[in-house]
């Protein structure tokens, strides 16, 4: 790249270096799954069990069965290092958690398999009450974290004027769980909010692109970037952070503007701001308004309510002057 010519990239390749989002949310909730590993492995070995054969599965199907469980679904076995395959195995186990004990109760073959050695120790397992309770707590927090990742990962839409929302979303989640009372989820919200920190601990270690592209968004614009640093920043931080983005949005305005006259286009619109749709968003909004689940839906409810008032505001005030101006008053009487 050093051959390149000065112009050949935007500001000259300084956003150039862009991490892969999903697997940074791999590897945070990687860190977390570490407080799961004898859950995780008691259902894996039992779902290991079922697949290992035709006549097994058939036989689960009937124990299924007879614990009226019909969901069109069957349990799915886990790639241990890709954290959403295990995701769905323990939520697909889960739905089969009652075929699973009747089989504990009737076959016998079932349970000799878990009184075999594994790699010199004794096989994990059966799954007990404290490993489905485990794994179901977790399943609903992790299930954010699977709907984060199926997004980052879409091929046939835009996905970077999701990323400011979803990864709002995620830090807030982890920072409701980790003040819990719940200690093993505490825990593993702690580990992986240290995880989360290492790549996304500030505005600063993010492509700050990405949240242009958030900007950019007809949805959502620059109120929307500021509404969640406000959220998460003291309000110095956060009108400082605001102003960045848009500083940085003025140098792209000006450089897309001198490549325009210099190819002999004219660009279209202006720089400046147009003001019927801004909404002044303060901290204490923030506050009193935000959905840790989906910021986006949180902005878009506040600023409908700031819009009303707005245009409630305006009546009166367009009301209030028709009646002086009836009574045949005037300012300059």
């Amino acid at each position: 790249m050093s051959n390149w010519k000065a112009d050949a990239m935007v500001l000259a390749g300084e956003f150039m270096h862009l991490r892969c989002c999903a697997h940074i949310i791999n590897l945070i909730v990687k860190e977390g799954l570490k407080e799961l590993d004898e859950s995780i492995a008691s259902i894996r070995n039992a779902v290991k069990y079922i697949r290992s054969s035709p006549s097994r599965l058939e036989k689960f199907k009937l124990y299924a069965k007879l614990e009226k469980i019909d969901c069109g679904r069957v349990v799915v076995m886990d790639v241990p290092t890709r954290w959403n395959s295990t995701y769905l195995m323990l939520e697909t186990a889960l739905i089969f958690q009652k075929a699973f004990e009747r089989m504990e109760d009737d076959d016998e073959l079932y349970n000799s398999y878990f009184n075999e050695s594994d790699s010199g120790r004794k096989r994990e397992g059966p799954p007990n009450m404290v490993h489905w309770n485990k794994a179901k707590k977790f399943v609903r927090f992790l299930k954010t974290f699977y709907e984060v990742t199926l997004k980052f990962s879409a091929t046939l839409s835009v996905t970077s004027n999701q990323y400011f929302n979803e990864i709002c979303k995620i830090l807030s989640l982890l920072n409701s769980m980790s003040g819990l009372g719940d200690l093993e989820l505490a825990t593993m919200a702690t580990n992986m909010k240290r995880k989360f920190n290492k790549y996304w601990s500030s505005a600063d270690q993010v492509n700050k692109l990405l949240i242009v592209s958030v900007v950019l968004d007809p949805r959502q614009k620059l109120d929307f970037v500021q509404f969640c640093f406000a959220a998460f920043y003291e309000p110095t931080k956060a009108e400082e952070l605001g102003k960045d983005i848009k500083n940085l949005l003025v140098t792209l305005y000006d450089i897309y503007n001198a490549w325009s006259k210099n190819s002999g286009c004219s660009s279209s619109g202006t720089n400046g701001t147009q003001n019927s749709n801004i909404v002044q968003l303060s901290s204490q909004d923030v506050t009193l308004e935000v959905d840790p689940n989906d910021f986006l839906v949180s902005f878009r409810k506040l600023k409908e309510r700031k819009l009303d008032i707005g245009a409630q505001n305006e009546v009166e005030r367009i009301r209030e002057s028709s009646t002086y101006w009836s009574n045949g008053r005037s300012s300059y009487g």
